[in-house]
Formats: C-alpha cells, structure tokens, sequence
C-alpha cells in the first residue's frame, strides 16, 4: 500500500513540524488542511498531511484499516520526517475526531512530540482498537458508553507536553460527556486549554463552519497554539 502525504516546507525552518491527521470520513482527506498549511508555511512552521490507506488518494482498503493501524500509520510520517530533517526537529499534532484518539495514541509512543490540540475528540471503547473498520467495529461503537474503558483516556493521563482541545457547542457527534471526561484526564499536561465553540456541531473537525468568521476564528485559534513560543 501506498500513502499519499502533501508536504509544505518553511523557507525559514524546518526544526518544526505540524503533522495534520484526519478524521474517520473516507473522502474528506488531506485536502481540508492545504489553507492551513499555507498558513503556517508563511509563518515559518513546516506541516504534512496524508491519507490513510484505503482513503481519499491513498491505495489499499479502507476495512483494512483500524484505530491501531492509523496509529502506526502517523509514527511512520513521524519516522520518515526524522529520517529526512534529523531527530532534533519537534512535532505538533493535530487531531480531529477519530484523528484526536490517533494523536493520542502517536504522543503516547512517540518522544519527539512537542504539542497536540484536538478538534472534537471521539474516544472508543478497549475492544474497537484493534478491530478493523466495518460492521464489527460499528456494531461496538453502537455499545451503550462503550467510550468509557477507552485506551484514549489512559493515554490523556499520562500526557506531559501542551495540548488544545476544541469542541462545538452543538456536537452531537462527540457528546459532551466524551470530552468532559477528556478534560479531567490531562491533569499532568504542562499546559491545557479547552475551546468551546458556540452554535456550531462536529462540522468543525473539518474546519469548516457555515459562517465564514467562525471558520477564521477556528484556524486562528489553531494557528495561535502551534505558533506560540514555550
């Protein structure tokens, strides 16, 4: 299988890295990032995204996949970056939805991680990890709470670096409960900061919104904590 990545190079450094995931959608991929890495590109901060397999310009099947495989997945962009620019350059993560517990999982495992923000975080339960996407793995997201035992909270407890999280108002993608619980877990995060955006649902994990100036406020927000000095 074959990953598709789109890479924006800061001419004024490279020491950086925003790694942008995306979420659970099959087609709605890397391109929603393409403003954003623009964005940051001017602003001296280098960026990658990509498509998992079997989604938007990646090969292979999307019922390959699975929460695990992603995960593995992004520690490979992450090892093919420190290959290509040396193991001192620093990465932020950015996850939305699905790609929120993906990031979770990448900062678990990975040491060169400087910040994570999350867009509408959705947790899931122990069992649905390692199960691949499908009926299976629906028919256990459709467990009542199900969410609770998720590995994505024990990863939460035990991150130590700055971390984001954003939500909607109006999710109901994501309940409230789901990040409620989120935010209790990152009590050992040098830093955390939680975002809630009113009148608006888990559109916003594609960073998109039906009023332009949310949509600016979004991306700024964004561009506000990768951006920020220690």
């Amino acid at each position: 299988n074959i990953i598709t990545a789109h890479l924006v190079e800061s001419k004024v450094s490279t020491n950086i890295f925003t790694v942008l995931l995306s979420g659970s959608s099959k087609s709605i991929g890397m391109e929603r990032y393409f403003e954003l890495q623009d964005i940051l590109k001017e602003k001296g901060n280098s960026s990658i995204t990509f498509d998992y397999i079997g989604s938007g310009l990646s090969t292979g099947e999307f019922n390959e996949g699975s929460l695990e495989s992603r995960i593995k997945e992004t520690v490979f962009i992450i090892d093919w970056l420190e290959n290509k620019y040396g193991k001192q350059i620093e990465i932020n993560l950015v996850g939305p939805s699905m790609g929120a517990y993906v990031a979770l999982g990448v900062a678990n495992v990975s040491k060169s991680i400087k910040k994570v923000l999350l867009i509408c975080p959705a947790a899931y339960s122990k069992s649905a990890h390692d199960i691949n996407f499908g009926e299976l793995f629906t028919q256990e997201l459709r467990k009542p709470e199900s969410w609770k035992n998720s590995l994505s909270y024990k990863w939460a407890e035990g991150f130590t670096k700055e971390l984001l999280m954003i939500t909607a108002e109006q999710d109901i993608i994501v309940p409230k409960d789901i990040t409620d619980l989120y935010a209790q877990q990152f009590k050992n995060a040098i830093s955390f900061t939680q975002i809630e955006i009113p009148n608006v649902g888990h559109g916003i994990s594609a960073l998109t919104a039906p009023d332009p100036k949310v949509k600016e406020t979004i991306i700024q927000r964004v561009i506000n904590f990768l951006l920020a000095s220690n």
